[in-house]
């Protein structure tokens, strides 16, 4: 014999409670900015920038992220690069690498984009974001590279930030050679980028996150609520 249905008037305020906690956690659990070098304004023209692939050659271009404060589950890549020449899938590639001794080591995921690239004409360039399939945890104190590819018979550029902040390495087209080589025509800057992440739950700290207090709260008064209409029966 199946369970009474309990009343509206009990059934109602449960289902509002569980939404909201469900709401609570899906704000909470928003991106988190981890590291940019956009500058104001988020819009770029491609004047200049990085080769990362200049049609026969991919040069595998590496910018380090700054040590991490806090662990974190990656999220999205956002980024600005172009195309001097469209090849077949005016494709391009962002990684994010483990540090292995000052340089790239094991590759933790590539998110590539198609058809997206804007042309390198000295015109405004779009944001481009990669979407993270398989979030990766980045942990606290640990070093991390953002790494871009492309085909070699594309011809793709990394535009530049506009803080024009130095250092990447690069492989000159042998995997795996990275090498502090800055393309002369970039004026040693890096491209832009900005990584997001969803911050991890007491991942560096014993203190809970606000999430938890809000969700721990909700859910005493859920029981609360129960307990209350049970005595009213």
């Amino acid at each position: 014999m199946l369970p009474p249905i309990p009343p509206a008037r009990v059934l109602v305020p449960r289902i509002l409670i569980l939404a909201g906690l469900a709401v609570c956690g899906s704000i909470l659990r928003a991106d988190t900015l981890i590291y940019s070098n956009f500058g104001d304004g988020y819009q770029y023209f491609d004047g200049s920038g990085v080769i990362v692939a200049d049609g026969s050659r991919d040069y595998s271009v590496a910018v380090e992220l700054p040590a991490l404060t806090a662990d974190y589950d990656l999220t999205s890549v956002e980024f600005v690069a172009s195309t001097e020449s469209p090849g077949p899938s005016n494709s391009v590639s962002v990684s994010i690498y483990s540090d292995n001794g000052g340089v790239p080591g094991t590759d933790l995921e590539t998110m590539t984009l198609n058809g997206q690239l804007a042309p390198f004409d000295g015109s405004l360039s779009p944001v481009l974001s990669a979407t993270s399939q398989t979030n990766p945890e980045l942990f606290a104190g640990s070093g991390y590279w953002l790494v871009m590819d492309a085909p070699s018979y594309e011809s793709v550029v990394w535009d530049l930030n506009s803080t024009l902040t130095y250092g990447y390495l690069e492989t000159n087209g042998t995997t795996g050679n990275w090498v502090d080589s800055p393309n002369p025509y970039s004026g040693e800057t890096n491209g832009v980028f900005e990584v997001d992440g969803e911050l991890v739950t007491g991942g560096n700290s014993s203190a809970p996150e606000p999430r938890d207090w809000l969700l721990m709260a909700g859910g005493i008064g859920c029981i609360v609520h129960l307990r209350r209409s049970q005595r009213s029966h």
